[in-house]
C-alpha cells in the first residue's frame, strides 16, 4: 500500500486542525489544506490569520501527528487579483509548512493569466512555497495539456502540475494523457472516483459528491500504474451521500482510505 493523505474538500464540514486528526486516524501521511472557508452548503468556518488561534490549533494537530501538508488551497487566479490576500495564504502556507500551493486558474484572458501565475510564482519562493497548477474542466484551464502548455510557458520547471482523476474524465481525457506528461512535472494527485457518464451537475459531482476510490467506472488502478511510485497520493472524494447516511467524519475518511487500500 503506498503512502496517501487526504484532502480539505474530502470533510469540509471540519475546521483544520480537527481534519487533521482525523486524517491522521486512517493513517494518511500527507493533507492538503483550506487556508480559508470556502463557499460550499455546511463548510466549517474558521479563521486562518496568521498568528491566530486556528492557525495555531493547525499547526500544533500537525506537531502531534507528523503529518505533512502538501498542498494549500485556495490560490485562484482572477482578472483582478488581490495580491496582498495571496501573499496572506502564502504566509498561511508557510506556517504550516506546506510543500505547496495550489493554483485554479479563472481568468480567460492568456496574457493576464500567465502574468499572475510568475508573479504568484515568484512571491511564493521567500515563504518556501512551490506551485502547483491543477486543471479544472469549470475553470479557464480545462484539461492536463493546458496546464502544461501554461506551466512550461510561464517557469521552465518551477510550476507543477496537480493531477486530480475527476477532473481528467470530466474535461474529456484519459490515463494516456497523464502518462503523456512529463513525469517530473507531475507533482500531487487527487483521487476520486464515479461513473463513466456524469449523472449529476457538474460543479455539484466536483464539490458535493464524488465516489471513494474503487467505488466507480473510471479504472484508478491504470491511472496508478502510470504514475511513479513515490509520487504523492491523496483522496480527494466529498459525498453528501454518505454524510446525509449518518456516517461521522472519521467513518466517511475510513470508507474513503478503505477503497483506496484495495486498488493501491
Amino acid at each position: 500500500m503506498r503512502d496517501f493523505g487526504l484532502d480539505h474538500l474530502s470533510l469540509f464540514d471540519l475546521p483544520p486542525a480537527a481534519f487533521i486528526e482525523v486524517a491522521a486516524k486512517i493513517g494518511c501521511r500527507t493533507v492538503g489544506l483550506f487556508a480559508e472557508p470556502v463557499p460550499f452548503d455546511g463548510a466549517a468556518q474558521f479563521d486562518m490569520r496568521p498568528g491566530g488561534p486556528a492557525l495555531r490549533d493547525a499547526v500544533a494537530a500537525l506537531d502531534a501527528t507528523g503529518l505533512v501538508v502538501q498542498a494549500v488551497d485556495p490560490f485562484l487566479l482572477l482578472p483582478k487579483i488581490n495580491f496582498d490576500h495571496i501573499a496572506r495564504n502564502l504566509e498561511i502556507s508557510a506556517a504550516l509548512r506546506a510543500v505547496a500551493a495550489n493554483v485554479v486558474v479563472l481568468d480567460d484572458e492568456p496574457g493576464r493569466r500567465s502574468d499572475h501565475l510568475a508573479r504568484l510564482t515568484e512571491m511564493a519562493k521567500p515563504f518556501g512555497v512551490s506551485v502547483w497548477l491543477e486543471a479544472y474542466p469549470l475553470s479557464e484551464i480545462r484539461t492536463v495539456g493546458a496546464a502544461l502548455a501554461l506551466a512550461e510557458h510561464v517557469a521552465s520547471c518551477e510550476v507543477g502540475l496537480t493531477i486530480d482523476s475527476l477532473h481528467v474524465k470530466r474535461g474529456g481525457g484519459n490515463w494516456d494523457d497523464v502518462a503523456a506528461l512529463p513525469q517530473e512535472r507531475i507533482r500531487y494527485v487527487q483521487l476520486s472516483d464515479g461513473p463513466a457518464v456524469r449523472t449529476a451537475e457538474p460543479a455539484y459531482e466536483a464539490v458535493y459528491e464524488r465516489g471513494a476510490p474503487g467505488d466507480g467506472e473510471f479504472d484508478l488502478g491504470l491511472l496508478l500504474a502510470a504514475l511513479p511510485i513515490d509520487l504523492p497520493l491523496s483522496i480527494e472524494a466529498p459525498s453528501q451521500r454518505l454524510k446525509a447516511a449518518g456516517l461521522s467524519p472519521l467513518e466517511r475518511a475510513r470508507t474513503l482510505a478503505e477503497g483506496l487500500r484495495r486498488i493501491a
